[in-house]
C-alpha cells in the first residue's frame, strides 16, 4: 500500500479557498424562489452528511456516506450552482463538475484527492447504497427546508412567500429508502397542516 503523502501548506490553504467558496455560494433554487439571504452551498452539504448520523451503520457505511455528502458539491466551488432551469443539459453539467473536481483532486495531490473524486464520482453514478442514500437525502434536506422558508417567511415582516411548491412537486414519489419515505411522509403532512391554517387566517 502507498504510504500516505501529506498535502503541502500551499495545497491545503488552495483547497480551503474551494471551501471557502461553497460558504459564499447561495443555493440558486432559492435566489430563483425570492428567499432572502438563502443558504450556502457548504450549509446544504453539512445537513445532508449530518442527517446520515440517523441510519443503522450496520446497514450502511457511514464514513463513506459522510464524506460524500460533505463533498457531493464541491465542484460547484469552481462552476457554480447549476440548476435544471439554466439551459444546462445533465451530461454537459457533469462534464464541467469532473473537470472541476480533477482541479480539485491535483490541489490535494494525494491519496485523499483520488478518495474524494472517485467518492463524487461514485455519487454522480448512483450505484452503490452509500450513493443512493446521499441522493435521497440531497432531495429531503432541500425540501426541508423549503418548508422551513415558508414558515419563516410568515414569522417576519417580510412579505409573504407563496408556497414553494415546485420544490415537493418535483421530488414526489422520488424516495425509495423506507426511513426518508417516512421523513417525506411526515413533512408533506405538516406542511400541508400549516398551510390549512395559513389560509383559514387569511380568510
Amino acid at each position: 500500500m502507498e504510504s500516505f503523502k501529506p498535502i503541502s501548506s500551499d495545497n491545503l490553504f488552495e483547497f480551503l479557498n474551494f471551501a471557502s467558496k461553497l460558504k459564499e455560494l447561495k443555493r440558486t433554487g432559492w435566489i430563483k424562489s425570492g428567499i432572502p439571504n438563502p443558504e450556502s452551498v457548504a450549509d446544504h452539504s453539512f445537513r445532508v452528511a449530518l442527517l446520515v448520523l440517523f441510519f443503522d451503520p450496520k446497514e450502511i457505511n457511514q464514513e463513506k456516506a459522510m464524506k460524500m455528502g460533505l463533498i457531493h458539491d464541491l465542484g460547484e466551488s469552481i462552476i457554480g450552482d447549476i440548476t435544471p432551469f439554466d439551459g444546462v443539459t445533465q451530461m454537459e453539467k457533469k462534464e464541467r463538475e469532473s473537470k472541476a473536481f480533477e482541479k480539485i483532486k491535483e490541489t490535494i495531490n494525494n491519496q485523499l484527492g483520488q478518495e474524494l473524486f472517485d467518492l463524487w464520482l461514485e455519487f454522480e453514478e448512483g450505484k452503490s447504497p452509500e450513493a443512493q442514500l446521499i441522493q435521497q437525502l440531497d432531495k429531503f434536506e432541500m425540501i426541508k427546508t423549503a418548508f422551513e422558508y415558508e414558515i419563516q417567511s410568515f414569522k417576519n415582516s417580510q412579505k409573504k412567500l407563496d408556497p414553494l411548491e415546485s420544490f415537493f412537486e418535483t421530488t414526489k414519489g422520488f424516495f425509495t429508502n423506507k426511513l426518508i419515505q417516512k421523513w417525506d411522509q411526515d413533512l408533506r403532512k405538516k406542511r400541508e397542516e400549516f398551510w390549512k391554517e395559513k389560509r383559514k387566517d387569511q380568510k
